[in-house]
């Protein structure tokens, strides 16, 4: 019998990853159809997309680091649901650093990342919502 998965040590190697920067490790972490939708935008989809994502991303900021505050895992009708709040801090390129609440909500297809959704405003960070 398999032991249990610790959701919560999970998360925290996730956010890990993420505060990396490094973008092929990011997508590793993802199915190939992944469906990522950060705050109002529209939905992207797909491991090479997403992983483009990041890349913009990597390139309007020098940095982003994840200040976890709760995880909270459970089940839906066909996935195992992980959810982190969060404080996140961008470092944008004129080092200036701007910190703001996050929430991600995370569905798994075993241990990587099927759907995740950032429940974010970065208005603060990039002057708009994505």
């Amino acid at each position: 019998m398999s032991r249990p998965v610790d959701r919560g040590h999970w998360a925290r190697a996730f956010f890990t990853t993420i505060d990396s920067g490094d973008v092929d490790r990011i997508a590793e972490a993802l199915t190939s159809d992944v469906r990522l939708t950060m705050g109002n935008g529209p939905p992207i989809v797909g491991r090479d997309a997403v992983r483009e994502a990041f890349v913009a991303m990597n390139g309007r900021i020098r940095s982003v680091e994840h200040a976890v505050q709760g995880i909270w895992s459970g089940n839906d009708a066909d996935a195992e649901v992980v959810s982190v709040e969060a404080t996140v801090t961008y470092t944008l390129p004129n080092a200036r650093r701007i910190s703001i609440p996050v929430t991600s909500t995370l569905r798994l297809e075993g241990d990587r990342v099927r759907d995740y959704r950032i429940f974010i405003d970065t208005t603060p960070v990039f002057g708009t919502s994505p």
